[in-house]
């Protein structure tokens, strides 16, 4: 077997995993009785869901997105019965997110729906494509651990970059 062209790859991976995403909830989506939510406040869901009581800025953090935006998204999710903000009694301007009892059970039936979604599209796959996902998979957990590390860095250059830049003309006028 030929190693693969990484320009290849670049490009097919994305092509790829990007629509199966899209395709996938779109067909969990159309076995759901309840009114459909935002795959971002999916995304805030499922992080409330791993750490209870966790706060809207390591949300933030973990998804990677402005406090704000998850301050909007939990708004909106509260007001949809599915999170509950509690204040801290030490701190109270600092509130922790937990779901409610509605929020865990669209979880279970989205994540029922998607078990079956996929058992059902993967049982329409020839055996031997189904062992070349799953041999697939480290690869592609390996893969989402380093673009986590890239962005990171990423993130961390661009805002000492900017605070290099911001810093660079003061210094001349002084």
């Amino acid at each position: 077997m030929t190693a693969p062209d990484p320009a290849e790859l670049v490009r097919d991976l994305p092509r790829a995993l990007g629509p199966y995403l899209r395709v996938s909830r779109r067909a969990v989506r159309a076995g759901m009785q309840a009114a459909p939510v935002a795959d971002a406040s999916v995304e805030v869901l499922r992080v409330v869901e791993a750490q209870p009581g966790v706060s809207v800025g390591r949300v933030a953090e973990r998804l990677g997105v402005a406090a704000n935006t998850v301050s909007t998204l939990v708004r909106e999710l509260a007001e949809a019965g599915l999170v509950e903000r509690r204040r801290d009694d030490r701190d109270r301007r600092a509130a922790s997110l937990h779901l409610t009892a509605s929020a865990h059970e669209r979880l279970a039936v989205w994540a029922r729906l998607r078990d079956e979604v996929l058992a059902t599209a993967l049982a329409r796959l020839p055996e031997p494509e189904r062992a070349d996902l799953a041999r697939a998979l480290p690869a592609v957990r390996h893969l989402l651990e380093v673009l986590e590390q890239v962005g990171q860095e990423r993130a961390a250059s661009m805002s000492s970059s900017t605070r290099s830049a911001a810093s660079g003309p003061a210094a001349l006028d002084q």
